[in-house]
């Protein structure tokens, strides 16, 4: 950021905070309109394809907006987020708009240049989520508050109710906001003069009605969204690793600027503060540490880093004040040296964070090139491969089956991946019960005929079965395809598609209903012991490890590397305990293990993947 003296004319701050932005955007844009959605998009574009005023994991905003960018331009990974895009290209131009009331114009435009430095806020919109309308409503319902509160105007008050009813569309966690304008009102004397008037109550009524999506939901559907969001997501018991928050927070925020914001809450809370600067410091601390108190006991195996981003907002409009004080003192003590550096430090280091945050972001557009030289699994595979996944799915749907056929699937995101391929014209399930509990999701699929209790009530003479092997384990998954065996089901495998050096797999069955079905493909099992995925080897190396095929005698093992054959010597010998302890009934053969010398030293110096085969009678 530029820094600007008082007796300089212009400013060149302005254009480089656009430049900056045109870029970020530009970037942003790119970066979304490559990557395939990821689990969380999927299921919310799902949702759209179900219009309803709410949903079993959020009301219905995230729906409709995503439903919108799909009819205005078309089913694409960019189309749903189109919306989002837009909205988070708002964001500087809203930050700017809620600090020049308070502000003059140099420190509101610092303001927005700030929002821009730091790195999850700069991101927002590249995909499609509830955040970014909860951000972008979070400020105009700050906004419109303190305009209300300061210049008593009914028209401020009015819209403060609208965009206060929208933003609890959107998110249970938008309840901070009005929170924090009902703390003001009750708490502070200028809030309870308020409230002898009629104007916060037209707030309260209008905002009101924002609540009826989530009443609704949770009062037909046995409160199940209240019971995710506040009883079941979270453990509610002690844990340490909590009291990290604030340290993790920094790292994502950019430790210059979130040393800046806290210092900035810390400061206006211990000057007296104005009644803006008040309201502001609520959301900012209802957000901040609201959440860092609740971090120790609050659901840490889901993404919740995002969860205080609202928090520091308000703070960027009250830093650049503290940030042009400490620049005159600073003057003052004849260390105008310093002045430079200090206007320069935080945006640079939290463009150079951004600039991180974006490369590691898009490494999945590169990821074949990428997993060349990195090993299997660093690149998350989340945001890329499904559209490999259609087009193989459309180059051979029609040519197992003739005619509309159902599709059962091992989770939920595979389920929403396969519907929005467009290939399946047949009904679409999923066997997901425990990730579907855990997400929040159960009772929608529930509700739309998707789930594992819908599978067993229509049990279609004829489907087509996908499992995501990459994702799922693999004792899981020789437990599914046995119960389908049991369920009655012919079980034949039809193919399979490896991607990435085998980062993202998906295996293809066959499921038929036939008086004389006998045949039941259980899946191959297979482990290798001795070697971690890093491992260091040259010469001969001797590994031992197990391969088991239920209903197919082992008949040969070999092992490739980087998809062709290197020299081994293996012997066979029985590992009764893996085939007692995973396969029960199916353990019919003494043939489980094996010890090989493999020979390395025709590999090249680098990175390479060893894969174990197994082979049957008859070459598969």
């Amino acid at each position: 950021m530029q820094p600007v003296s008082a007796s300089r004319p212009k400013s060149r701050l302005l254009p480089f905070v656009l430049f900056v932005f045109a870029v970020i955007c530009v970037a942003k844009l790119a970066i979304a309109a490559q990557l395939d959605l990821f689990s969380d998009e999927i299921f919310y574009w799902l949702e759209s394809t179900q219009p309803a005023i709410a949903y079993s994991d959020l009301p219905f905003m995230t729906a409709l907006l995503t439903g919108i960018g799909r009819a205005l331009f078309g089913e694409s990974a960019l189309a749903v987020r189109s919306l989002f895009l837009l909205l988070g290209a708002s964001v500087p131009f809203l930050v700017y708009w809620l600090a020049r009331p308070l502000t003059d114009h140099r420190q509101a435009v610092m303001s927005a240049g700030l929002s821009l430095c730091l790195p999850l806020l700069a991101m927002m919109g590249m995909v499609a989520g509830p955040d970014m309308p909860l951000i972008v409503l979070g400020i105009l319902a700050t906004g419109l508050m303190e305009r209300a509160l300061r210049l008593g105007d009914t028209r401020f008050w009015v819209l403060s109710g609208l965009v206060i009813a929208l933003g609890l569309c959107t998110h249970y966690r938008f309840i901070l906001f009005p929170a924090a304008g009902g703390l003001y009102l009750l708490f502070t004397r200028h809030g309870r003069e308020q409230l002898k008037t009629i104007k916060p109550w037209l707030t309260v009524g209008l905002a009101l009605p924002g609540l009826i999506p989530i009443l609704w939901y949770n009062l037909t559907q046995d409160l199940s969204g209240v019971s995710y969001h506040f009883v079941s997501r979270h453990p509610w018991s002690f844990s340490a690793e909590g009291l990290l928050q604030p340290l993790f927070q920094a790292g994502m925020v950019g430790p210059l600027l979130y040393v800046l914001l806290i210092a900035t809450l810390v400061q206006a809370w211990q000057n007296p503060p104005g009644p803006s600067t008040r309201l502001l410091l609520l959301v900012a601390s209802l957000h901040i540490a609201g959440f860092a108190l609740l971090a120790p006991v609050a659901d840490q195996t889901r993404t919740s880093f995002h969860w205080p981003l609202s928090g520091y907002i308000p703070l960027l409009v009250l830093a650049p004040g503290m940030l042009l004080a400490a620049r005159h003192q600073l003057r003052a003590r004849g260390k105008s040296g310093w002045t430079v550096m200090l206007a320069w430090i935080v945006p640079v280091a939290g463009l150079a964070q951004l600039l991180i945050f974006l490369v590691y972001f898009s490494a999945p557009i590169f990821i074949d090139r990428l997993h060349g030289v990195l090993p299997v699994g660093t690149v998350s595979t989340k945001m890329t491969g499904w559209q490999e996944y259609s087009d193989f799915l459309d180059s051979n749907y029609s040519r197992w089956f003739s005619g509309p056929t159902a599709v059962v699937t091992d989770n939920y995101y595979l389920a929403a991946q396969t519907r929005f391929s467009g290939v399946v014209t047949g009904a679409i399930y999923t066997l997901d019960k425990d990730k579907a509990i855990d997400d929040g999701r159960d009772k929608e699929l529930y509700l739309w005929q998707m789930d594992w209790r819908a599978w067993e009530k229509d049990r279609p003479d004829r489907a087509l079965l996908i499992i995501e092997d990459s994702t799922s384990n693999p004792w899981e998954k020789f437990e599914l395809l046995r119960d389908q065996c049991a369920a009655g089901y012919d079980l034949s495998r039809l193919s399979r598609l490896s991607l990435y050096r085998g980062a993202k797999v998906f295996s293809f069955y066959r499921l038929s209903r036939q008086p004389s079905a006998s045949r039941c493909e259980l899946s191959p099992l297979g482990a290798l012991e001795g070697l971690d995925k890093r491992a260091r080897v040259s010469g001969m190396v001797e590994l031992g490890g197990w391969a088991f095929w239920p209903g197919n005698p082992q008949q040969a093992i070999r092992f490739l590397l980087d998809g062709v054959e290197i020299p081994a010597q293996v012997r066979v010998r029985p590992r009764q305990d893996i085939a007692e302890q995973w396969f029960g009934a199916y353990a019919d053969n003494q043939k489980t293990g094996f010890l090989a010398s493999i020979d390395f030293s025709g590999a090249s110096p680098g990175r390479h993947l060893l894969e174990l085969q197994a082979g049957d009678g008859e070459g598969n």
